[in-house]
């Protein structure tokens, strides 16, 4: 197989995308050419610890977004995480992959390892005996080392950094000794993260105000007086799309025709700004992989049942049209308003009510009570039950894609307001 040119990465999901990287003629330029947040993907697909191999491939400044992604939880360190990205260069038969993890990592963040695991004492001349049995010494005697990590694998990864740091840049390694304790944990994790979230913004990721602007209500009248003015869509092109966010998992018609008439691009940079916004809105990280799928099917459906409304309400234009004149913002946001109206609706539910009901209602109550309403497994989009050859009601959640299960669920919610 050649090398694949961008356009050809067209609904190329995660996996196809692993394949597609090691069938290329170059791999390494594959991998250099990809948005940071689709080779994250892929690497989550895969797996940390198998994807050593696609870590020695990337560039840089694609691995410390790769660390970004993966090592915070809001503005919360996870340093397990941390943990996990120093033992997959483990599996690296040579120490040049541990080299570029170092490179691309945060020093507020080894620092912040060091004071929290590293004990250490500088002689004012070199001894040979060490302090105490469990220290060694870099240095031929002058600074002796105690590592007390959570547990031995920590111990040697942790050990093997900071050797890796001496060898490199021994006046790095005792400025990192020396400066440990002039700021708290907090104050070091707080700086780590405004700087991850100025890389973050640099690489596209929407900030807050903008990504709740996307996620904004909109109304049926706003939308019906748009799809009644003589104006074209603003085009989006500087977003590069990010397919496995996509394509994962399908569209649903009416959604999926409409891509089938467009030139992709367009489409495609617009759906991953508002697949991004809705992960800054709704709080998820990229790491939470099924949290993650789930987040990017209820945009998607929003999208689609926004469609399908406006289809319904101006039947004097075609879905091209209808796209041309709104967008996928404004479609979503039409869309997203009449799921979170479910949410509403299931607020103003008095709990006693709900005692004793059948599954299916109990559920769907459940479900829209989420603050990204979803709909329940055990319920058909035609209404009927979908239950088990042993007479089971399907237990969990889907996505709302369609205007039906939005009539069947005001159905059943408002037999509980009467």
């Amino acid at each position: 197989m050649n090398n694949v040119p961008e356009k050809s990465w067209h609904a190329l999901t995660s996996a196809q995308l692993s394949k597609a990287i090691f069938n290329a003629d170059f791999p390494e330029k594959y991998v250099k050419e990809l948005p940071a947040q689709t080779l994250f993907l892929v690497v989550k697909h895969n797996g940390l610890d198998s994807s050593a191999d696609l870590l020695e491939m990337a560039g840089l400044e694609q691995c410390r977004l790769l660390m970004d992604f993966d090592c915070w939880n809001k503005d919360d360190f996870q340093e397990d995480n941390f943990w996990a990205w120093l033992a997959v260069t483990d599996s690296s038969e040579d120490l040049k992959l541990l080299k570029k993890i170092l490179i691309a990592s945060d020093l507020r963040l080894v620092s912040l390892l060091i004071s929290k695991y590293v004990q250490w004492i500088i002689c004012e001349e070199p001894t040979e005996e060490p302090p105490a049995p469990e220290y060694f010494t870099p240095d031929k005697g002058s600074t002796w080392v105690n590592i007390k990590a959570p547990d031995s694998d920590k111990t040697f990864l942790l050990g093997r950094l900071l050797a890796m740091i001496f060898e490199t840049d021994a006046e790095l390694f005792y400025q990192l000794l020396s400066t440990t304790g002039e700021r708290t944990n907090t104050e070091i994790i707080e700086e780590a993260y405004q700087e991850k979230q100025k890389r973050l913004a640099n690489e596209g990721i929407p900030d807050d105000e903008f990504a709740y602007s996307i996620n904004a209500p909109l109304s049926t009248n706003e939308v019906k007086a748009e799809l009644n003015k003589e104006q074209t869509k603003a085009t989006i092109s500087d977003i590069r799309p990010i397919h496995p966010l996509m394509y994962d998992s399908g569209l649903v018609q009416p959604l999926s025709g409409l891509l089938g008439k467009l030139s992709a691009e367009d489409f495609e940079s617009e759906l991953t700004l508002i697949l991004n916004c809705a992960i800054v809105r709704w709080h998820i990280e990229l790491w939470e992989t099924e949290q993650l799928q789930q987040l990017c099917d209820q945009v998607k459906g929003a999208i689609n049942i926004g469609l399908e409304l406006c289809i319904s309400y101006a039947s004097n234009l075609t879905d091209i049209e209808i796209y041309n004149k709104l967008g996928l913002e404004k479609l979503y946001r039409l869309g997203l308003t009449h799921v979170l109206h479910l949410h509403s609706l299931a607020k103003k539910i008095d709990k006693e009510l709900l005692k004793d009901i059948a599954a299916e209602k109990f559920s769907l109550v459940a479900g829209a009570l989420e603050d990204f309403p979803l709909f329940p497994n055990g319920i058909n989009k035609d209404g009927t039950l979908n239950v088990s050859p042993t007479g089971e009601l399907e237990a969990g959640f889907q996505a709302y894609e369609r205007v039906s299960q939005l009539e069947i669920a005001k159905k059943i919610l408002g037999e509980f307001l009467l």
